[in-house]
């Protein structure tokens, strides 16, 4: 151990000096470096939320009508194409299955869609007044789907949809 790093004894602290090299780093016991880093931190924190906010359009809930309205969670998003997926997730701390499917409406009507999924299977999703709807990044009622649209939704065990979102192509 080099001279200028041992403590003295006669000094009863916790830590040593420094090196006396290091005092360009340390000397004012901050570092600029760390300093830079911890302000980019809480600027990034800041937009993040910022951002989700923004996308919500002002409600802090997230976009494109995901938000947890009614304890219900969004439809997760998946990439590149999917057909059909099984979920098994907790809603209130109780266990519950979410069922997805993705393809094109080939049927609609005010108490279900039809839709082809992207691998070929047919699939009906029953709807209820309480399904949430959302036709690219607006509200949507059931009647407002059409055939040819291009749609995912959200059932939870087995019941009626909780989510639909369609876009049009």
């Amino acid at each position: 151990m080099s001279e200028s790093r041992r403590c003295n004894p006669a000094a009863l602290r916790f830590t040593c000096g420094l090196p006396s090299g290091n005092v360009t780093v340390t000397g004012s016991r901050d570092s600029s470096s760390m300093s830079r880093f911890t302000l980019t931190l809480a600027v990034l924190c800041l937009l993040a939320g910022a951002g989700a906010t923004f996308a919500s359009g002002g409600h802090g809930k997230g976009g494109n009508g995901n938000s947890n309205g009614g304890g219900v969670p969004p439809i997760p998003h998946f990439a590149g194409a999917w057909s059909h997926a099984e979920i098994n997730v907790r809603i209130r701390r109780q266990p519950h299955t979410l069922i997805l499917d993705h393809g094109q409406i080939v049927q609609a009507s005010a108490t279900q869609i039809t839709l082809r999924e992207f691998d070929g299977s047919i699939v009906v999703v029953p709807l209820t007044a309480e399904t949430r709807i959302i036709i690219g990044r607006r509200k949507g009622a059931p009647s407002d789907l059409r055939r040819k649209m291009t749609a995912e939704t959200m059932r939870i065990d087995g019941g009626a949809a909780v989510r639909v979102l369609a876009s049009v192509h």
